[in-house]
């Protein structure tokens, strides 16, 4: 008796529990009817963020043509990522063909798309490694530097990429007619090294003087700089 009527009593605690659940269940529907009521039939739908594109090892050339048909009149992509995809056909060990149709394809495509982040850093625009091997070239960074003034890109990234003294002086001339840019990244490019001439330096110190929107700088590996141009704010460099 003692044992039927402590199964009772769980049962009865049982039934307290799944009542006490379905009044909350519907307290719960009663409340979102009654929101639902007091809402247009037709919600303004919020609007979409910025659609992001990443292109990951689209394989040398091939990925700049392929993402240059994405890329045509499309001003709904914002940010395009490139990094180490052997725009050029060099590979990470100076091997391949050299070959710009990749990176002209992507600059030739900027000016018409919604690109506001550019990154294609590590893809021997230059046709050497960052370990110095392959052959140079500046037939890359010449490319690139034709398709930026006039369009919408903001944050630049081109880490990795061998400049040295010419190819700085490329993208620097190029920036000079691209003062929108708010972000640059030089790490790693090689634009000074012992021994060589130091025009792209100072050309590229004299450029940063008129990005005036410029707000962040990454020039890491670029031990030769010494002094930043006034306009360039020490904290806001990485």
């Amino acid at each position: 008796d003692c044992e039927g009527e402590a199964q009772l009593d769980r049962l009865r605690r049982a039934a307290a529990h799944l009542e006490s659940a379905r009044s909350l269940l519907q307290r719960a529907v009663r409340a979102r009817l009654g929101a639902a009521a007091g809402q247009p039939q037709r919600r303004q739908l919020e609007p979409r963020p910025p659609r992001q594109v990443e292109v990951f090892r689209t394989r040398e050339v091939e990925g700049g043509v392929r993402a240059r048909k994405l890329l045509v009149n499309n001003t709904t992509l914002t940010a395009l990522n490139l990094g180490c995809n052997e725009l050029c056909a060099i590979n990470s060990f100076g091997q391949g063909q050299y070959n710009t149709d990749g990176i002209e394809a992507i600059a030739d495509a900027l000016k018409s798309s919604g690109i506001q982040f550019l990154d294609v850093s590590s893809n021997c625009l230059t046709g050497v490694t960052g370990r110095k091997l392959g052959f140079w070239n500046t037939s890359g960074i010449e490319k690139l530097c034709d398709g930026l003034p006039g369009s919408k890109v903001a944050r630049l990234v081109v880490d990795g990429n061998v400049l040295h003294s010419d190819g700085t002086s490329l993208l620097s001339a190029a920036l000079e007619r691209h003062t929108s840019l708010t972000s640059l990244s030089l790490a790693d490019c090689n634009i000074t090294e012992s021994g060589r001439e130091m025009g792209g330096l100072s050309q590229l110190v004299d450029t940063l003087k008129k990005l005036t929107q410029l707000q962040d700088l990454n020039l890491d590996g670029c031990e030769q700089l010494k002094v930043l141009p006034p306009l360039v704010h020490p904290e806001e460099v990485d």
